[in-house]
């Protein structure tokens, strides 16, 4: 069993080795409806990786890339080599506190907080993930088929990242005896975005200091109580109108900071959102973050993926022979992008239409039609419509130009 702790500021893995259980492997799932933006996850390796470690690293990497949206490159540092830890992985996020931000009052991870402002960090990883390369029983599969006494490399990759993106708490026993409950350091003891969203069952934030102080005995009782939650609305939503259950238990190892993960008696071994659970057992397999982890991100303030801009049906246009129409219609009034203003849009013609059909584009938004003399016929017309991300929506048109309009197109109306 892996269980995330932490000394001092080194943050460390608790190995437990249990008997195996049967649990059902849970394939990578597709892309959140809607997303077709792109996110750019990088790593940068260091050390002298195994090949096979390394593929299932970028399968793990793939795999958030396209759960989560940044407009700005996230970038890892993935360190592979012998850990006197003696443990699998450990991660060192990397922490941010500015006013601009949602929450100013409150540290967010380096990713979130480049997300957030749409801008790249500086030349330094937002987060270091550490894998020990003396680990004798890694699975380096992405079949899904870790066998019973192995741990899934991936699994554990994706489990890392999701800290790394935000998924973690600060929260911990401190003070002489370890009395108190904490967060936080000096001088302003700031909590991470994701504590903010801790709350107890009558929906008390554990981050409020009039009902926990920092540090307190109110509040280690709130940490051990078993009855802490993640009050986040999407989140909620995800769970069926239910506030996910943190770990939160009176018998807690008292040397470790306290993750406040999601508890895994509530999101049991082998369910869809098992990932992000406190433990993770020999043999489990677990190749998507969950929809109550994407949720909860999505609360910490991960931004949505921008919408691609669509086009309306466009009417198609019907002309007499050796006539023209300018200006026939806009297209700005017939596209739709809820993150982009419509004079951002840029429209083009999918394929040059047929030139004896005279279709163009005046300023880049008004379809005119100026057939060449004499021409009649029919041909269909595709427009596309691109934001500044890059995203596309098409719609298509037919020009008619007719000799008589009234015989072949107009209803004949029978009167008694």
């Amino acid at each position: 069993m892996i269980v995330k702790i932490t000394t001092g500021f080194t943050l460390l893995l608790w190995v437990i080795l249990t008997p195996n259980r049967h649990i059902e492997a849970i394939s990578q799932a597709p892309k959140q409806n809607g997303q077709l933006a792109s996110t750019t996850i990088s790593v940068i390796y260091v050390g002298d990786w195994n090949p096979e470690a390394q593929a299932a690293m970028e399968y793990a990497v793939t795999i958030w890339e396209g759960a989560i949206y940044s407009p700005v490159p996230i970038e890892i540092e993935a360190y592979w080599g012998s850990d006197f830890l003696g443990g699998p992985a450990y991660t060192s996020p990397v922490y941010t506190q500015d006013p601009s931000l949602p929450n100013p009052y409150a540290l967010y991870p380096s990713a979130l907080a480049m997300a957030i402002q749409g801008r790249a960090s500086s030349g330094s990883p937002d987060f270091v993930i550490r894998f020990n390369s003396d680990f004798d029983n890694w699975y380096f599969g992405t079949d899904g088929r870790t066998p019973g006494g192995d741990y899934d490399f991936v699994t554990v990759a994706l489990k890392y990242i999701g800290w790394g993106l935000g998924l973690e708490s600060w929260m911990r026993l401190c003070g002489p005896g370890l009395t108190d409950g904490c967060y936080g350091d000096p001088p302003n003891y700031y909590p991470l975005i994701y504590d903010t969203f801790a709350v107890d069952s009558s929906g008390q934030h554990l981050t409020d200091r009039n009902l926990f102080p920092n540090p307190s005995p109110a509040l280690k009782r709130a940490l051990t109580s078993d009855d802490v939650y993640f009050a986040g609305p999407k989140a909620v939503a995800a769970n069926g109108g239910a506030m996910p259950k943190l770990y939160a238990p009176g018998n807690w190892l008292t040397t470790m900071k306290y993750p406040l993960l999601l508890d895994d008696r509530a999101f049991p071994r082998g369910s869809i959102n098992a990932l992000m659970t406190h433990t993770l057992e020999t043999g489990e397999t677990i190749h998507h973050p969950g929809p109550v982890a994407l949720a909860m991100l999505s609360d910490l303030g991960w931004p949505d993926p921008p919408q691609a801009p669509i086009l309306m049906p466009l009417p198609s246009q019907l002309l007499l022979v050796n006539t023209s129409r300018v200006r026939a219609f806009d297209l700005r009034a017939y596209a739709y992008d809820p993150d982009t203003p419509t004079a951002e849009l840029i429209f083009r013609f999918v394929d040059i239409p047929a030139a004896e059909a005279g279709v163009t584009l005046d300023d880049g938004r008004f379809v005119t039609i100026r057939p060449e003399a004499g021409w009649t016929g029919r041909v269909q017309v595709s427009i596309e419509v691109e934001d500044p991300t890059g995203l596309t929506g098409r719609q298509s048109f037919d020009v008619i130009v007719v000799e008589q309009i009234y015989q072949d197109f107009l209803p004949v109306v029978y009167k008694p």
